[in-house]
């Protein structure tokens, strides 16, 4: 118990929603195993402190550390600014350490993933994700065959679970930055944080629709193979929210697509999962090319 402390995590049960835990601001983080300090150039005072987490953000975009790396921006019992990594290589500590340095008054933790070896290891991959298929399962017969037999499914089956969490993760940057700045934080920014913000906001949805064309060249070819009913077409919405608002639209069309996708490829669900999948594809696309329009 001196030693452990729940972060995060993302259940998912057969049949029903993911479940998402995640911890609360005022817990402290697990104990790091090198802690490294940025020199501090100017009074943390000086910096209003949603900028200096927003300017922190970017200091860990520009090192490319938010790209589903275990990286978390919380703040010390003295309100100083922490960056916590886990498990980054080398290479990667050095350059998230680069970019971090030149902010004031923010310490860098690395540390590495606690791995349990009395327990058999387990390969990180998208089909690690998968419950074991039922292949009495008409539709994933279905689908089992369109693809070329159970192999092809089985390599389907995980870059297609790899490429929904992807999208999931540029989805979860994107939600990370509407909770920590809603308009009543975002409108007192000083012009130079508004315009960090918004690029922060184009990154992540542009490398959402990146990841959403790959989820789109795999699935298409595959559900029209396995003659998914095409659907009406999907309606970007005629509403323009704020963008914190938005992004929860945005957070429920890739979550009801992982669901969807999840459940047929686990055979976890009724026959219309091809259709469902098809449709919440179409609307994960409608939904981020109206996000990336948005002001």
């Amino acid at each position: 118990a001196a030693d452990l402390a729940v972060k995060s995590g993302t259940f998912r049960f057969r049949g029903s929603d993911p479940v998402e835990i995640a911890a609360l601001p005022d817990e402290p983080a697990a104990p790091a195993q090198q802690t490294v300090t940025a020199p501090r150039h100017m009074p943390t005072a000086s910096v209003p402190a949603p900028a200096e987490e927003l300017r922190a953000l970017a200091a860990i975009h520009s090192a490319q550390a938010d790209l589903g790396e275990q990286i978390e921006l919380n703040r010390d019992s003295a309100g100083h600014l922490v960056v916590t990594a886990t498990g980054l290589a080398p290479s990667r500590r050095m350059a998230l350490r680069n970019a971090v340095a030149a902010l004031p008054d923010i310490s860098l933790h690395f540390q590495e993933p606690q791995i349990d070896l009395s327990k058999p290891a387990q390969a990180e991959t998208g089909q690690s994700r998968a419950v074991s298929p039922d292949l009495a399962d008409p539709v994933l017969l279905k689908l089992r065959d369109a693809l070329g037999g159970a192999t092809a499914l089985a390599q389907f089956t995980g870059q297609a679970l790899e490429a929904s969490e992807a999208a999931m993760v540029q989805v979860h940057n994107l939600r990370k930055l509407a909770v920590h700045f809603p308009p009543t934080v975002e409108l007192p920014l000083d012009p130079g944080d508004h315009a960090i913000l918004a690029q922060l906001r184009q990154d992540y949805a542009q490398a959402l629709a990146a990841r959403v064309t790959d989820l789109e060249r795999l699935l298409t070819p595959a559900l029209t193979s396995a003659a998914a009913p095409d659907g009406p077409q999907i309606e970007a919405p005629s509403t323009a929210p704020p963008w914190q608002d938005a992004t929860e639209t945005l957070f429920s069309a890739e979550q009801t697509l992982d669901r969807s996708l999840t459940e047929l490829l686990t055979g976890a669900a009724p026959a219309g999962t091809l259709a469902d999948v098809q449709r919440a594809l179409k609307q994960l696309r409608t939904d981020t090319d109206w996000y990336r329009k948005l002001k």
